[in-house]
């Protein structure tokens, strides 16, 4: 529930550019590699974005297959409703919706029970005063 807000935010659209401009810049990366070849004044360079290069492909395969996870999983989600509701509720951003007016639902009904709480513990705490005499 705490990333559920951060949802809303969400595009797969932004986040497919951003994959796209990762592999760009990977790829550019790669060419520098090879440009440097075996050039011994830039061997240090060459090690470092080697070990950059290594990393930042390892990290947008870990991206990819979040991707591919959420996507799934929001497809999943979109079915169920569509099944249950017998009509189609649209695109990602009507689900997001959803889920953020639901989390919403929720935040509000804990922080009423908070006060509800709260306000019977001082009822008895000014009852409690009474005890010795009942």
């Amino acid at each position: 529930m705490p990333t559920l807000w951060q949802s809303k935010e969400l595009s797969f659209e932004a986040i497919g550019q951003e994959l796209q401009a990762l592999l760009e810049s990977l790829t550019s990366m790669s060419e520098l590699i090879r440009q440097i070849g075996e050039d011994q004044t830039l061997a240090t360079v060459k090690e470092v974005i080697e070990v950059f290069a290594e990393n930042s492909t390892k990290i947008r395969e870990e991206i990819v297959s979040l991707t591919g996870l959420m996507i799934h999983k929001l497809q999943s989600m979109m079915q169920h409703f569509e099944g249950r509701n017998k009509m189609k509720l649209g695109p990602q951003k009507d689900i997001l919706r959803m889920l953020h007016e639901f989390a919403s639902d929720i935040d509000e009904s804990l922080v009423r029970g908070k006060e509800r709480s709260e306000r019977a513990r001082k009822q008895v705490a000014n009852v409690s005063w009474f005890s010795p005499f009942i």
